[in-house]
């Protein structure tokens, strides 16, 4: 999650990126029997940062609370949505990779959530996500203290534990989004702005 917002004359970054775990390394991998780390699975996993992002901008930014901010987003995770076109090219995708790389029994939830009838959902579908809802409304209730503090953390930690996962309730207890000064170059006569590292150029 980065973030550049052009607010009364000024720009601001926020850089909201998890980072790794804090018991991660090298060595541990290595124990494992980990030589190239893996594009799936819990052990590439960061802090997510979404939603302290979210929490971050709504503070600063915002005009409306959090939960009012999220309510649409609650309301069509609960009662459903229709696939759109992109999203079902997309999931369809994901799918496929998900098939035939990410078998193991940590990936039940994945499948359960995103492929109930054992496929990808299909354009024009609708698709319901209750979890989905219930956990962004615990994040919008608590400006995302639930997810990095308290149940949401405890139940991610222990998933993480299960499956040989680096990431810790400390971990997320630890983020704090990261306001930054945004940087800049002039190309042809256009001042093109961007978030300093660790983003990627977007």
């Amino acid at each position: 999650n980065f973030a550049l917002v052009w607010m009364k004359g000024q720009l601001y970054g926020l850089n909201s990126s998890g980072p790794a775990p804090r018991s991660i390394s090298i060595d541990s991998l290595h124990e494992q029997g980990i030589t190239e780390m893996p594009a799936h699975g819990l052990v590439p996993v960061t802090v997510p940062g979404t939603p302290g992002g979210w929490a971050a901008l709504s503070e600063r930014f915002g005009h409306l609370p959090l939960e009012e901010v999220l309510a649409p987003a609650i309301r069509y995770a609960r009662e459903g949505y229709p696939v759109s076109p992109n999203a079902a090219i997309q999931w369809a995708n994901a799918f496929r990779i998900y098939q035939q790389k990410s078998t193991g029994p940590e990936f039940e939830g994945w499948f359960t959530t995103f492929a109930p009838e054992g496929r990808a959902p299909r354009c024009g579908e609708i698709v319901y996500l209750p979890d989905h809802a219930t956990t962004l409304e615990r994040i919008a209730q608590t400006k995302a203290e639930a997810f990095y503090r308290g149940e949401l953390a405890d139940q991610i930690d222990e998933f993480s534990r299960k499956f040989n996962g680096y990431l810790r309730s400390s971990d997320l207890a630890g983020f704090k989004p990261e306001w930054v000064d945004p940087i800049s170059i002039n190309y042809r006569g256009y001042e093109v702005w961007e978030i300093p590292p660790n983003g990627h150029g977007i």
